[in-house]
């Protein structure tokens, strides 16, 4: 009877995650001679990452468990940069994780998937009898074929240019008419 006693009472849990999710398995190494296969590491590694955020809760931990896997030309290629992991300068490919992925699709990716995808998405066309719902699929699938880093530019850009309209017109003092007398 005290066995089941205890094993009914409630338990303090509170320091227990609610749930516990499977671990994976690392990904495959990434040598950057198969363009085509750096997005599937680049979103294994975003799994991953999901999957475990105590873990992966900085950039820099994330950038630096990604880095583990790279092989070959990749690994040559951010070798130089693990030279200098203290130093401030190259420490910011470290801290930011987006610009990491920019930098392994710029240099190892597949180009013409990209124009492709950029060709694809000027394109795109909601069609009349079609869903709103079927586009805008589309348009994400197409959009994350892209580089990011030109779109949030562009989107920057744009909020920064709004501002600006905004902050010209409040603070826009009126001038007298400039005239041609000469006195």
């Amino acid at each position: 009877m005290g066995q089941l006693t205890q094993a009914v009472a409630p338990r303090d849990n509170s320091k227990a995650p609610a749930f516990r999710t499977p671990s994976m398995k690392a990904p495959d190494s990434f040598d950057g001679t198969q363009a085509h296969k750096l997005r599937g590491f680049i979103q294994f590694c975003q799994l991953i990452f999901h999957n475990d955020p105590e873990t992966f809760f900085s950039y820099r931990k994330k950038v630096l468990y990604s880095t583990s896997f790279l092989t070959g030309r990749s690994g040559k290629w951010i070798e130089h940069y693990l030279s200098y992991i203290s130093n401030e300068d190259p420490s910011y490919l470290f801290n930011n994780w987006k610009l990491f992925e920019t930098q392994l699709f710029s240099l190892f990716g597949d180009s013409s998937e990209v124009r492709k995808a950029e060709q694809e998405l000027e394109n795109l066309r909601m069609k009349e009898s079609g869903h709103v719902s079927l586009y805008i699929a589309d348009f994400r699938s197409l959009i994350f074929d892209t580089p990011q880093e030109p779109m949030d530019i562009t989107l920057e850009l744009d909020t920064r240019y709004h501002e600006r309209q905004k902050e010209k017109g409040s603070h826009q003092e009126k001038k007298p008419p400039v005239t041609g007398s000469n006195s």
